[in-house]
């Protein structure tokens, strides 16, 4: 595999949450042997990690999964677990269609695929939506063979802290990033700080207390949550419902993306096909205003809230590589449950 192809991989890569933080470990770990106060200075390469974590983690089937849509004819084709299919409705007026950043090609061991990414910052039409798509189509028709990236250990670095969430590493890419901010008035995320409580996260998002660790019939579980200092965050978990009869019962991974308007986010999520979406509106408990929508076992929910825009998505297990057998998909009473084990509304 090519550096290209391998750093398209990455970028595509949606591991488990026990993965990740295997993954995350061994990233700090070898930030700790290498990085003793040279050029990029103590903990930067800390930084750096989160920073690609932030644009990369949210990316949702990778390229892994694009690729089974075209299997390799030599090779068995792996046995799925039985899903019964939600059928797609009509999409509401402001629904996954609208922030479709159309169909992008994934790469990875010399197969290709196309999925349909989504923008994570906003409806079509917002500066941080045509912002973010400008960039995406930068980046692919920057630097395709990866002969750019196999030479920039030349001894340059873009890192800044002004940079250091669009894993640039050239001077055309911070240039890039610096016409993008300027031409629709945005700002480059900075101050990007790791959590360790969740009162942490609120402080520093501005928030209230949208979730907790749970509430009645379900408990909440997140392991990692970072954020920088105009509010913008990133949160994982896991959400199980309880007692008896739980209107769900497997433990549900999720990750919660919150874009703060008016910033400079790149964060986008391939869903497969938006059309192939059951979507709907929903009034929330809490009196939030969001759009659902559900597929096989990975669903999502969008709030588009004043100041922010927040994705929650829900990860099928497949996707995360786990052998699970199911009859039937999430259906809308479930997801609705799933939505109102946070409140949106405090989500300024």
């Amino acid at each position: 595999m090519s550096r290209s192809e391998l750093k398209k991989a990455y970028d595509c890569l949606t591991p488990s949450p026990g993965a990740k933080a295997r993954m995350y470990n061994g990233l700090l770990e070898k930030a700790d042997r290498r990085c003793t106060g040279g050029c990029w200075g103590p903990g930067s390469l800390r930084r750096l990690a989160l920073a690609a974590a932030f644009n990369c983690l949210a990316v949702a089937l990778g390229v892994a999964a694009a690729l089974a849509l075209r299997p390799d004819p030599a090779e068995p084709p792996p046995s799925p677990p039985v899903l019964a299919e939600p059928a797609p409705t009509a999409a509401p007026e402001q629904g996954l269609e609208e922030l479709s950043l159309g169909l992008w090609e994934l790469g990875m061991g010399g197969k290709t695929a196309q999925a349909e990414m989504i923008s994570l910052q906003g409806f079509r039409g917002s500066p941080e939506y045509e912002a973010a798509l400008e960039w995406q189509r930068f980046l692919t028709d920057y630097d395709p063979d990866g002969s750019i990236l196999a030479q920039s250990g030349n001894g340059w670095t873009a890192y800044d802290e002004k940079y250091s969430a669009y894993n640039c590493y050239t001077r055309e890419m911070t240039g890039q990033v610096d016409a993008l901010c300027e031409r629709y008035g945005l700002v480059p995320l900075t101050g990007m700080k790791v959590f360790d409580t969740p009162e942490e996260l609120f402080d520093q998002a501005r928030t209230g207390a949208f979730f907790s660790r749970e509430g009645p019939g379900w408990e909440n579980e997140p392991d990692m949550w970072y954020g920088y200092g105009d509010g913008s965050f990133f949160l994982e978990g896991e959400l199980s419902f309880t007692g008896q009869a739980p209107i769900w019962p497997l433990p549900l991974s999720y990750q919660l993306t919150c874009c703060a308007k008016g910033s400079f986010s790149t964060v986008c999520l391939n869903i497969g096909s938006a059309a192939a979406y059951d979507q709907w509106h929903y009034m929330s408990k809490s009196g939030a205003e969001l759009l659902l929508a559900r597929r096989g076992g990975s669903a999502l929910v969008v709030a588009d809230r004043p100041e922010s825009f927040v994705v929650l998505h829900v990860l099928d297990p497949v996707t995360l590589g786990e052998a699970v057998q199911r009859e039937q998909s999430l259906d809308r009473e479930t997801l609705e449950a799933i939505a109102d084990c946070f409140d949106f509304s405090q989500i300024p």
